[in-house]
């Protein structure tokens, strides 16, 4: 399955791919008895087993028969041939066990033959191989980037090559003969074809290199039972399945077998042995009937049955008066339907790439629902996949499957891009719908709020033209573009014109309004107050300088220059507008006429959103990032909890997390204060902030504020609480601040992690207990850590010693609550607070 959609995805993305298929010559027979027991005693079996195995190996006698004479052979020892051989009950195990090694070795390759981006997160896994037993199987192709032929067959070729060297160690070898390779092309018109190569690898240091064969896409491989075509067209897995079928009923009809030992091995042999290579191909049901039929034919013969009873009769339960045989079309559905559900939620790369070939399916249906979840079948113009393969299937059988990723609409009166054809245009044909989808596939298009402009009132210009995205997309589409005929240039213009109310100003005919959230496209131009503000390729916001107001007969613009800016972080309140660049001016509308307010620091659903260089710099992005980084610094059994517990409390402002990020990107010097504390009930908390100190250059400075004219007014840029983990009893107060600052020196490695920075500048940390403090500098003194004398709290003491020293933690003890110490709760007052 990591193979049929891995070319899915390929397909999808319009580009070329190269596959190999390997054959380790004498595999068991290669399985060196010591290496394998090492291997089963490094994976956790008791010595008592691995023994048990290893002499099983060396002691058993084999005996073979041959010409009337009998051979006694034993396997391992000294003077013996080694390995399992061929026949050994768990010769299978042993050797994969023994390639675990390999396998490791093989995805640590420097060259990453395989890569898959998900268009909606942009996550990417990589592979080199799938391999079971004794059969591997490597795949070399991106959808991230364009590959040639030439470069994915060099891809392939260094894998395979390194596939081998690794094999050789443990004393195996491919056999040659039985390896193959294909490598495939995908043309502008989305058709596959064979691209004629050569492909050799070195066998041996001393040998000459020798030759794979080269298979055309219209020879089906073996692959683990399951014949694999690469041009994806089921005639030829349909054939020999079904001379399977035919097989399978002759041995039935030269066997005959009482009624319920033919049922039994129905049962129990055949429908087995189909169902699994039916449910890793993507065959119609009325295919898999038509598979069905020869053995259902002799099956009824067999059960004094009419072979002309309708087929809801056959497959009807017994109780009810049927037949009872199971029907394979829904079998398979339903195989596909548990396979497809675990796959998903997998961290593996096969679950990534299953999530990444629907997610894509996603973006060429174009509508509001997830595609498996609506009970519709028009999908022209989407790429055939095992995906749409089996919705198909569940429409026929009545089955939706809820859930699911689909594109949020972005403003009010906003609508998806297949549903606004389909009601704009009721009486389209199957080919209009195919040339539309494959329209907006090519512009990036999710809604209609792509197409438009800032205001929501207009077609974007240049949107007829049909010559690719007017606005770059978060989304990642297809790598090369779709082929746009005079066709596709009606239809696109036929289905704008339904849109608009004035053809010669492109005036939408029904405005669009608010933003309701993050736009699915990239507009880098913002109005603030008075302020123009523009993302530069650097993902930083700069505001340009006003140069003057140009006035006309027919529109007021403000003129901005291009080359006098400097950087300013966005506020929150902003304008999404458009700007147009006129020599070294950037002309922008004095008053936009959307006027809606976009608030960006608070993300109201779908992926977070991207800029024109670089991944997504918001809040939610750096959650995301720490929800995956958490493992390096707590147990993978406790990462999910305390991340729960990280940022539970309060929401982090937009301007305030990007001030933080400007601060460390720019070097600037900021603080954390941290501090806990234990209540009657035992139970703990602590709080963390980060801050800075604003001088009169400073935009947010305020004079008036500033009533400490030495270091100026503080701002809180990050904060948070924690509850302290651990058992009531055991917590203390010295705890709850120890809990504290290991939860700032986490967040404050994840920030630098986060920007791709490393520390250069101390951070200055303040905290009102003396004993933390002056116990983790002491730590922080010692290369080993095994000279901590009290193991009290060692597991919060000595990591935030670690984490301290490796961002440049400089830690500070202050008085702290002078007034809390009062024995008269009467003069307590909030004067320390202000």
């Amino acid at each position: 399955m990591s193979i049929i959609t891995a070319i899915d995805i390929f397909r999808q993305a319009r580009t070329g791919f190269a596959l190999v298929e390997t054959d380790c010559k004498a595999a068991f027979d290669c399985c060196i008895p010591e290496i394998v027991k090492m291997s089963w005693l490094a994976k956790g079996v008791p010595p008592t087993v691995a023994e048990f195995i290893y002499n099983h190996q060396t002691q058993t006698k084999y005996d073979v028969t041959a010409g009337g004479l009998i051979s006694s052979r034993t396997y391992g020892g000294e003077d013996t041939t080694f390995g399992n051989g061929q026949g050994g009950g768990i010769s299978a195990d042993c050797f994969t066990v023994s390639q675990d090694i390999t396998n490791r070795a093989l995805e640590q390759c420097p060259v990453q033959a395989c890569s898959i981006r998900d268009p909606i997160s942009g996550e990417v896994k990589t592979s080199n191989g799938s391999l079971f037993a004794d059969d591997l199987s490597i795949s070399a192709g991106s959808n991230i980037t364009n590959n040639s032929p030439t470069t994915n067959l060099n891809k392939l070729q260094r894998v395979t090559q390194y596939a081998n060297n690794c094999h050789r160690a443990s004393g195996g070898s491919f056999s040659i003969p039985k390896c193959s390779f294909r490598l495939v092309a995908i043309t502008k018109a989305g058709q596959v074809q064979d691209h004629p190569a050569t492909f050799s690898i070195t066998p041996t240091p001393t040998s000459q290199p020798e030759q794979f064969i080269q298979k055309p896409l219209k020879e089906a491989h073996r692959t683990l039972g399951i014949h694999i075509t690469p041009d994806l067209k089921p005639h030829r897995q349909i054939q020999l399945l079904l001379q399977k079928s035919i097989q399978a009923r002759t041995s039935m009809r030269m066997n005959p077998l009482p009624p319920d030992a033919s049922f039994c091995a129905y049962q129990q042999h055949l429908l087995p042995a189909f169902i699994y290579p039916l449910v890793a191909q993507r065959l119609t049901i009325k295919d898999i009937n038509r598979i069905q039929s020869p053995i259902i034919t002799q099956l009824l013969h067999r059960l004094n049955l009419a072979s002309t009873m309708s087929r809801r009769l056959i497959h009807l339960p017994s109780r009810f008066g049927g037949a009872g045989i199971p029907n394979w079309a829904a079998t398979t559905c339903a195989r596909q339907i548990e396979f497809l559900s675990k796959a998903l939620d997998a961290k593996s790369f096969h679950g990534h790439a299953m999530r990444t070939s629907l997610h894509t399916s996603q973006l060429e249906f174009g509508h509001g629902q997830n595609l498996l979840a609506v009970m519709d079948v028009r999908m022209e113009g989407m790429t055939s996949t095992w995906i749409t393969n089996l919705h198909q299937s569940c429409v026929e059988f009545g089955i939706s499957i809820t859930g699911g990723w689909c594109a949020p609409l972005q403003r009010t009166k906003d609508q998806h891009i297949a549903t606004a054809f389909i009601n704009n245009c009721p009486n389209h044909t199957p080919k209009q719908l195919r040339l539309f989808r494959e329209c907006f596939r090519h512009m990036h298009t999710t809604t209609l709020a792509d197409i438009t402009n800032a205001a929501g009132t207009h077609l974007a210009q240049g949107i007829r033209k049909l010559k690719g995205p007017v606005y770059p997309s978060v989304y990642h589409f297809h790598v090369n573009p779709i082929t746009i005929t005079r066709s596709h240039q009606d239809i696109w213009r036929e289905f704008l014109n339904t849109l608009i109310s004035n053809i010669t100003t492109d005036k939408l005919s029904t405005p669009l309004g608010a933003w309701t959230s993050t736009p699915s496209t990239i507009r880098p131009y913002r109005l603030a107050g008075g302020s123009f503000f523009h993302q530069h390729s650097n993902d930083q916001w700069y505001r340009h300088h006003l140069s003057d107001t140009q006035r006309s007969t027919r529109n007021t613009f403000r003129r901005y220059s291009r080359s006098v800016y400097y950087l300013q972080e966005l506020p929150s309140r902003n304008t999404i507008v458009d700007a147009v660049k006129r020599g070294g001016y950037l002309y922008v509308a004095a008053i936009p006429l959307g006027n809606e307010d976009l608030h960006l620091h608070h993300h109201t659903g779908g992926p977070p959103p991207q800029s024109p260089v670089g991944h997504a710099r918001d809040f939610q992005a750096f959650l995301i990032f720490v929800r995956s980084k958490l493992v390096a610094f707590v147990t993978p059994s406790s990462a999910q909890a305390f991340f729960d517990r990280l940022f539970v409390d309060f929401q982090a402002t937009q301007g305030g997390f990007r001030r933080l990020l400007q601060a460390i990107e720019n070097g600037e010097i900021f603080n954390i204060s941290t501090d806990g504390s234990k209540i009657d009930s035992d139970e703990a908390s602590a709080g963390w902030l980060f801050w800075i100190v604003l001088q009169e250059d400073d935009d947010d400075y305020d004079a008036e504020e500033d009533t400490d004219k030495t270091n100026g007014r503080r701002r809180i840029l990050l904060a948070n609480t924690i509850l302290v983990d651990g058992r009531l009893q055991s917590n203390t107060s010295y705890r709850a601040e120890g809990t504290g600052k290991l939860a700032a020196v986490i967040v404050l490695q994840c920030l630098y992690d986060f920007l791709g920075r490393t520390p250069t500048k101390p951070t200055y940390h303040t905290c009102d207990n003396q004993a933390l403090v002056s116990r983790v500098n002491t730590i922080r003194k010692y290369n080993d850590y095994k000279t901590l004398n009290d193991p009290i709290d060692g597991d919060i003491v000595v990591p935030t010693a670690y984490w301290a020293t490796a961002t440049k933690l400089d830690s500070k003890w202050v008085r702290g609550h002078a007034e809390r110490r009062k024995v008269d709760i009467s003069e307590w007052t909030d004067d320390e607070w202000a």
